[in-house]
């Protein structure tokens, strides 16, 4: 949270507020009542980016890496993929840049994209939902990038993700193979 000073300066009728915010990221408004300084916070730091349920996954994810890979969680969709430069003002642009993908398997040091992992809890049963996963799917699809769904669940069998995680990238690179 940013440390916020503030004075206010004048009579109390008349009071002006100056406000100095300690770090330039945050923003934050204020205005006066009387003498009384009253702060409207328009931004505050969330305590986690995942859900708990991502947070579990993740830890799982961690537990059977041992491969020279990271995790990443929430990764912007379209931060994934290379645009076509006449796209960048259309709605698919817009479209893209407003989704996200919840694990992104890259490769240490240099960031390349193995795999992306999407973990389906019951939201995901909605009509609006099963539209999003179906436009995901099929911008992933395009660009060339492996996508593993997994049911999100109360526990995980390690031994079992990690099998399904080689699984789609092993299917991902035949599939590569006989493209080529």
């Amino acid at each position: 949270m940013a440390a916020i000073r503030y004075s206010i300066i004048g009579s109390d009728k008349e009071a002006k507020v100056s406000v100095h915010l300690e770090n330039s990221l945050a923003d934050s408004t204020a205005e006066t009542l009387g003498n009384q300084v009253l702060e409207k916070r328009r931004v505050t730091k969330k305590d986690s980016i995942c859900s708990v349920a991502e947070q579990a996954f993740w830890l799982v994810l961690e537990e059977i890496t041992t491969q020279p890979v990271s995790f990443c969680p929430k990764v912007r969709l379209a931060d994934l993929i290379t645009f076509d430069p006449q796209l960048l003002r259309s709605p698919f642009f817009s479209q893209t840049a407003q989704k996200h993908v919840d694990f992104v398997m890259l490769g240490r040091g240099r960031g390349d994209i193995r795999l992306v992992i999407e973990l389906d809890d019951n939201t995901h049963l909605t009509a609006r939902a099963k539209r999003r996963d179906q436009f995901v799917d099929e911008v992933l699809g395009e660009a060339g990038i492996p996508l593993l769904r997994i049911r999100a669940a109360a526990r995980y069998d390690t031994a079992e993700v990690k099998n399904r995680i080689q699984d789609a990238i092993r299917q991902h690179r035949k599939k590569s193979a006989v493209a080529a």
